[in-house]
């Protein structure tokens, strides 16, 4: 996951976004949470590095939300390819930050599906001419994907 957390805050910081700017940071104050500070209380130290670790998991989220137009944006980067989603993909299920991100991503997106048009008329419909009009029925398919699919289909690589 770490290839796509990094493409979306490359993506971020091309287009200003200012809270793509704390993510070395936070990883700083998660490692580190007493730089800076002399002799600090216990729980201080313990309330940065919680701090810290959230933003660090939870930014490309926040920072991904806020692109603009993001799925061309991280596209464009010369460094994003099917593999970093293939990679992420594996923490999908495993980690809640994963998860999220997976849902942000897909969103509303609906899969694939099919019309077929059934022509329902039978030789008894063709005596009663008026009768069978509007018979012909569409079905409409869907066609079963998993997650991974999805995803590729999400960003043009299915």
């Amino acid at each position: 996951m770490r290839d796509l957390e990094s493409c979306i805050i490359e993506a971020g910081k091309q287009q200003k976004i200012q809270l793509a700017n704390l993510y070395v940071p936070s990883e700083k104050a998660m490692n580190h949470p007493e730089t800076g500070l002399v002799n600090p209380p216990k729980p201080v130290v313990m309330v940065i590095k919680d701090c810290a670790t959230v933003a660090r998991k939870y930014l490309p989220i926040e920072v991904y939300a806020t692109l603009e137009n993001p799925i061309k944006s991280l596209k464009a980067l010369p460094n994003f390819n099917v593999a970093i989603l293939v990679d992420f993909y594996r923490d999908v299920g495993r980690t809640t930050e994963a998860d999220m991100l997976y849902s942000v991503m897909v969103g509303n997106y609906t899969p694939t599906k099919t019309t077929i048009n059934e022509d329902q008329s039978t030789e008894d419909d063709l005596d009663d001419v008026y009768g069978g009009y509007g018979s012909v029925q569409q079905t409409v398919a869907f066609i079963e994907t998993d997650k991974l699919s999805i995803l590729k289909q999400v960003f043009g690589y299915d």
